[in-house]
């Protein structure tokens, strides 16, 4: 499994060791990022096409957003190839040991999202959506998408997947500002905040129109 939030915290701890490559690193969370939010929408739509409707849009948005501004760095702020002594440190964020702790993390909160149904209705979806967030989102859309096609509505799952979107991303703004370098964090909050504020709109978007 791929993980951004693992590319996120190799980065950020990268930058510190080659402050040279801060803006390698910022570009290279930034399009971890991009492509998060269009795995997102894909994950979803593997599971029911009616919670992909809602999320499609804001995804795409998202990751034109991040990619977007990451291209931006690549082509004005990093350092020429043949100015660079450092080489970039990938690290490894594919392993067995991360799918297996992605196995059980998904059964956690596959339980967790729905005894939060159960016993809390709406608000508790919510919770565990920020909750699960802050390490993964395909484990909690995984379970939002298969939820609404016996459980839940396709536009609940899709604002729950939505709010795991935005604390993951906020997430990952606190690694880079806990791990990295101030440059990589300033860099990483201009290129993700227009992101989190296109997912709360579709929160807000998504609410007003099933309510009506």
């Amino acid at each position: 499994t791929f993980s951004s939030t693992a590319v996120t915290w190799i980065f950020s701890t990268k930058s510190k060791e080659t402050e040279s490559l801060s803006m390698n690193y910022a570009s290279g969370v930034l399009v971890a990022c991009a492509v998060m939010f269009i795995r997102v929408s894909v994950v979803a739509a593997l599971f029911n096409v009616q919670v992909l409707m809602w999320l499609l849009i804001p995804c795409l948005l998202m990751a034109v957003s991040a990619g977007g501004y990451a291209y931006y760095i690549i082509k004005t702020k990093t350092p020429k190839a043949d100015m660079i002594n450092e080489s970039i440190q990938l690290g490894n964020p594919l392993d067995l040991m991360n799918a297996a702790f992605f196995g059980l993390q998904y059964i956690a909160i596959t339980l967790a999202v729905y005894f939060a149904n159960i016993y809390f209705g709406a608000k508790g979806l919510f919770i565990s959506g920020i909750i699960s967030g802050f390490a993964d989102v395909d484990a909690i859309n995984i379970s939002a998408s298969k939820l609404s096609l016996i459980q839940i509505s396709p536009t609940m799952a899709a604002m729950v997947i939505l709010f795991a979107v935005i604390s993951n991303t906020l997430f990952k703004i606190g690694e880079c500002y806990i791990k990295g370098t101030r440059e990589l964090f300033r860099q990483v909050v201009i290129g993700l905040i227009l992101s989190i504020v296109i997912a709360g709109i579709s929160i807000l978007f998504i609410y007003i129109n099933q309510t009506t």
